[in-house]
């Protein structure tokens, strides 16, 4: 539920500035040197010239916290994803090319994340068991003003599945966040720091899922107040570029 994945995906916004898809030089930059494990959906394709460069991403010490008796706080996720090169779209403030983030649900990978819950007339529940899951997500980049970092809206689709009361019931979380990047991507160290902050709903359980069946689904989302708005993101990362060799 630590709605991690949309964290690192900004790099993709200096993309457009590095070469064209086709009939051009490959840019020298956006390089890292260190070899990072990655999935294979992660991996950009290194045919020339490079229209795709990869991203990985770091969350550390993010949180998701609102009105209600949910609070999830010692975010840290990695997230891995490609950034194609492609024309650009009507409107895109891009001129020739855009980027376009692709995040894989196998890129998005909770190191930790401490969810708690607090019911009134009862303990406090800390250290739920959590598993997240996240959906796989594309957006374009809009090209514009960088003043202050690179900035994109992201929309965010994740569900944790959260172990409390001797169940195991999945709660969605979905929003749209902003976030910002700034530092220097595509020059050494090949590194950025970012900020994702935004609004996100925490759904109801569904009584379609099968480990919180019948009519127990119901009673917890009354006794947990769900579905719930006004829950804020709260997410720094560090964020680097990297080219296929």
């Amino acid at each position: 539920m630590s709605a991690v994945v949309i964290l690192a995906m900004l790099p993709g916004s200096a993309a457009p500035a590095a070469a064209p898809p086709a009939g051009a030089s490959a840019p020298s930059s956006a390089r890292l040197a260190a070899e990072v494990p990655l999935p294979a959906a992660c991996r950009p394709n290194p045919g020339p010239p490079p229209t795709e460069y990869g991203f990985v991403a770091r969350v550390t010490e993010g949180s998701v916290t609102g009105p209600g008796p949910l609070r999830i706080v010692d975010v840290d996720v990695s997230v891995c994803g490609v950034i194609r090169l492609v024309n650009a779209q009507p409107g895109s403030g891009c001129t020739g090319i855009q980027a376009q983030l692709v995040i894989p649900a196998e890129g998005v990978v909770t190191n930790g994340l401490n969810a708690s819950l607090a019911i009134a007339g009862a303990p406090v529940i800390d250290n739920v068991p959590t598993k997240v899951n996240a959906a796989p997500m594309s957006s374009d980049v809009a090209c514009g003003d960088s003043v202050g970092g690179l900035k994109m809206d992201l929309s965010l689709k994740v569900d944790g599945s959260a172990g409390v009361f001797g169940l195991q019931c999945r709660v969605p979380l979905t929003g749209r966040v902003h976030a910002t990047v700034s530092g220097a991507l595509l020059s050494p160290p090949y590194r950025g720091q970012a900020t994702i902050k935004g609004a996100v709903e925490v759904g109801a359980v569904s009584n379609h899922d099968e480990f919180c069946p019948g009519r127990l689904p119901r009673r917890l989302n009354g006794l947990v107040g769900l579905p719930a708005s006004g829950y804020q993101v709260d997410w720094p990362a560090e964020v680097s570029v990297y080219q296929p060799s």
